[in-house]
Order: structure tokens, then C-alpha cells, then sequence
């Protein structure tokens, strides 16, 4: 009976050692292993990136090599974001340029950013031809570039209408191994887009745009009707995504049509007109009602606010206070 009580207590000895050395990670497991929280050794310039799943050493530390390195500008009020832009490239400072790239600029790391990246973006704006679909407000722009990989680069841009109407389009700006977009471009269309509606291609009657597929869905997400239209515009290939409560009676070569095909470059301009529609004594606020865009404060002790108009011309509206403080119009100066 000795021997068989030295032996029970012998066992149990071990066996809550045993149960120790686990808990003390003494090389013996029976849950999950452990993952690293500190000290992960992230390859240089690898993208981090936040799993979907609980991390593991090989998902969180190494992500795949085919991921492309990528940078991007998004802009979610671009009238004022592309001036603060603009102002930030033309007189550089380095409040200006750390707001900017703070704000707007997102690369993954090991990516630097530079004001030639800011350049390159305005050159693209300046550059654009914009379908003019819906009359509203420019919602949402983004420039994505990737740097390693594919060298591909996109643009996108939202326009949106009181009525809860929106345009996306999407400009393949360049891609790898297309020397001929509209080829390219359609014979993506062939290999993706089996259902298109078009029998044959559909151009403009003024040559500038072509398209060559036409869905027509509901939108998986908002409320409505969905038509994605792929071609090409003044040589580049694009994506026109048409957003509206209904498109029943939307008949594409008279959509096609039917709008003007503006400079992107015109985006947080103020057109002559309504300059013209500012007279003394508006308030700040009136006068950024007239002209949709916010001014730029240039004044050194006296208020002057600074707007660029579409033809090219620059106009400096001179504010002063009144009895209650308000910013009221002085005099307007057109140059």
C-alpha cells in the first residue's frame, strides 16, 4: 500500500509539472501558438496590413510578394482640397506641404512623398476630359498610382446631384502592355462582360468618346438603377458608371449625346459669370454661396480672399467688418 501511495503521489507530482512547463511556454502545446506582438521583423517596404482572421507569423510578418506597392491622393472635397493643392505646389512651405500630405496623400510604407507626386497629380486634373453627366457637386476624386508590379495608374472621380443621382467614372490613365486603349479596353470588355447590351460599338457624334459595352443592373448597395457603360474618351479607356432611381428610359445614344465634355481642370474654379453676381455689402458667407467654392485668404492685416475663375483670370474680393463683426464685400478686383 506504500509503494502504491508514493507511486499516486509520484504521478501527480508530474503531472501538475507538466501542466506548469505549458502554461510557462516550456516548449509543450495544446492550444493555438502564440503570435508575436513586438519585434515583427516587416521586410522592408512591405505593406502592413490588417488581417480578416486572428494573425499568424506567416499572414501578419510576410504578406504576398505579387501585392503591389501603391500610393494614392483622395480627395473628398475637391474643389477646396485641389486649391489647398495648388496653393501648397506653387508657394511651398512646410506647414503648407505636411497639411497636405497629412490630409490627402496615403502610400504604403516605405514610400516617400514628394511635391513632384503633388505636381503629377495636378497635371493629370489639368489634363482630364470630364463627361459632364449630372449638374451637382464633385464628391470624390482619387489618383492611385502603383509603383512596383504594373506601373498602372487610375483616377477616379464622383460627381452627385441634388436629386440623389451620381457619376463615377473611372480613367485607366495607364496600364501595363495596352499601347492601344480602345483595343485594350475592348478586349477586356469581351473577356469580362459576356451580357453587354451594345451589339457594336456606339461613338459620339463629335468622335471624342466610343463605348463598347453597356450593363444595366440594380445597384448592390443604394437604392435604384445601375448602368455601367466601358470605352474610350479622347484616346484614354474609361468606365462611366450612371447611378439613378430609374433608367428605364435612358436611351444611350442620346445620353451619349446629350452632355458637354469639360476640362477637369475647371474643378475648383469659379465660373465669370457668377463673379459678377458678388456686389459690396455680401457677406462672406453669401458670396461663398454664389460662387460654390471657398476663397483664399491672401491678405496681410486687411481681409482679401482670393478666387482663380475658369477663363484664366484671378479675382480679389476685399472684405471689412461692420458694426456687428460680420465680413461684408468692400470692393471686387478682376485681374
Amino acid at each position: 500500500m506504500k509503494l502504491i501511495r508514493v507511486l499516486a503521489i509520484l504521478l501527480a507530482f508530474l503531472l501538475v509539472f507538466f501542466l506548469t512547463a505549458c502554461d510557462f511556454n516550456l516548449g509543450f502545446s495544446f492550444g493555438e501558438p502564440e503570435v508575436p506582438t513586438a519585434d515583427i521583423d516587416v521586410p522592408t517596404g512591405a505593406p502592413m496590413y490588417a488581417p480578416t482572421e486572428e494573425p499568424t507569423k506567416e499572414t501578419y510578418i510576410y504578406p504576398p510578394l505579387d501585392i503591389p506597392m501603391r500610393k494614392c491622393i483622395d480627395l473628398r472635397s475637391p474643389r477646396e482640397d485641389i486649391l489647398k493643392i495648388r496653393e501648397a505646389v506653387s508657394s511651398p512651405t512646410e506647414e503648407k506641404l505636411e497639411e497636405v500630405f497629412y490630409s490627402y496623400c496615403f502610400a504604403d510604407i516605405g514610400i516617400s512623398r514628394t511635391v513632384e507626386e503633388l505636381s503629377t497629380f495636378l497635371s493629370v486634373i489639368d489634363s482630364v476630359p470630364y463627361p459632364d453627366v449630372v449638374e451637382g457637386e464633385f464628391t470624390w476624386i482619387q489618383y492611385e498610382e502603383n509603383i512596383t508590379k504594373n506601373q498602372n495608374k487610375y483616377l477616379n472621380v464622383t460627381k452627385e446631384a441634388a436629386n440623389g443621382d451620381f457619376v463615377r467614372i473611372l480613367y485607366y490613365l495607364e496600364i501595363d502592355g495596352a499601347e492601344d486603349p480602345l483595343e485594350w479596353i475592348t478586349e477586356t470588355v469581351i473577356v469580362g462582360n459576356k451580357d453587354s447590351l451594345l451589339p457594336n460599338p456606339i461613338v459620339r457624334k463629335d468622335g471624342r468618346i466610343t463605348f463598347v459595352s453597356e450593363l444595366r443592373k440594380k445597384h448592390p448597395t443604394y437604392e435604384g438603377d445601375c448602368i455601367t457603360w466601358r470605352g474610350v474618351i479622347d484616346g484614354t479607356a474609361f468606365e462611366l458608371f450612371y447611378y439613378a432611381d430609374s433608367i428605364a428610359g435612358v436611351n444611350t445614344e442620346e445620353f451619349l449625346n446629350s452632355f458637354m465634355i469639360i476640362p477637369l481642370a475647371e474643378l475648383g474654379t469659379v465660373a465669370p459669370e457668377k463673379i459678377e453676381q458678388v456686389s459690396a455689402g455680401m457677406t462672406y458667407e453669401e458670396v461663398t454661396g454664389v460662387l460654390g467654392v471657398l476663397g483664399r485668404d491672401i491678405g496681410s492685416g486687411a481681409v482679401i480672399y482670393e478666387y482663380h475663375l475658369s477663363d484664366g483670370r484671378v479675382a480679389h474680393v476685399h472684405f471689412q467688418k461692420d458694426d456687428a463683426e460680420a465680413l461684408r464685400v468692400e470692393f471686387i478686383r478682376v485681374e
